[in-house]
């Protein structure tokens, strides 16, 4: 019986969460920016559902506050150490406390699912940026100019797979990260994204204010990672709930 409840409890949580994660989602793509209120809320309803499945399936409360203490660690950890930013850390933090019961074979196959989902919007992001520079090398007959067009092959490869073509004036460091400096090539912008926005910006200020040109340099765009907990919730329930 036990079991035939914690799989009503699994799949009310994902709905749960699939909600709220798809509305942070949409609203981290546009804006970058989640309400605290997004999580409260989630973060309230998740702790009521895991109580009261503590209660009815007879799981242990010390299992349930070590599985929280531990996500939130880890999490707050990631986010200080600048692996994941505030929104990302709050939910991995709702997601400790809506799946606590992490050796239970369901919530083994959502982590999974996760981690598909992950890797599954990662590679359609790559695809389609070469895809977008397989078209401007047929329309414009060019890609690499100025510094990098003196780059080397396998980096040059690389990049057509990270990024695209982007007006510098887009380039911000929220929804494009710069993947080209004035030495060349840069693969991990984020360590110093603001000084090399500005350094490219005051570099060729005055092709685009005297000579009126647009300046196009090569940028990353940038999906948050509550996306991809978003793609893998979708899958994890499609799987889910094919084996209940």
């Amino acid at each position: 019986m036990s079991l035939d409840f914690f799989s009503i409890f699994f799949v009310v949580k994902l709905f749960l969460v699939l909600g709220f994660l798809g509305f942070a989602a949409f609203k981290d793509l546009r804006t970058r920016v989640v309400s605290n209120w997004v999580w409260l809320g989630l973060v309230v309803v998740a702790g009521v559902v895991s109580f009261v499945e503590v209660l009815v399936c007879g799981f242990s409360f010390g299992g349930l506050l070590f599985s929280v203490g531990v996500v939130s660690v880890v999490s707050l950890g990631l986010f200080y150490g600048g692996v994941f930013g505030g929104a990302d850390a709050k939910a991995l933090i709702c997601l400790g406390v809506l799946f606590p019961f992490s050796l239970h074979v369901y919530v083994v196959v959502w982590v999974l699912a996760v981690l598909v989902g992950g890797v599954y919007i990662l590679g359609a992001e790559y695809g389609c940026n070469f895809l977008v520079n397989v078209w401007g090398f047929v329309r414009w007959r060019y890609l690499f100019y100025g510094v990098v067009a003196s780059e080397r092959w396998w980096r040059k490869v690389v990049v057509l797979f990270l990024g695209r073509h982007v007006l510098l004036s887009r380039v911000d460091g929220k929804f494009f990260m710069p993947l080209e400096g004035l030495q060349g090539f840069t693969f991990f912008p984020e360590k110093r994204c603001e000084a090399q926005i500005m350094e490219l910006r005051v570099a060729y200020q005055s092709r685009e204010e005297v000579k009126g040109e647009k300046v196009f340099v090569w940028a990353a765009p940038t999906i948050p990672l509550i996306a991809y907990m978003f793609i893998g919730t979708l899958i994890s329930m499609a799987i889910v709930l094919c084996f209940l």
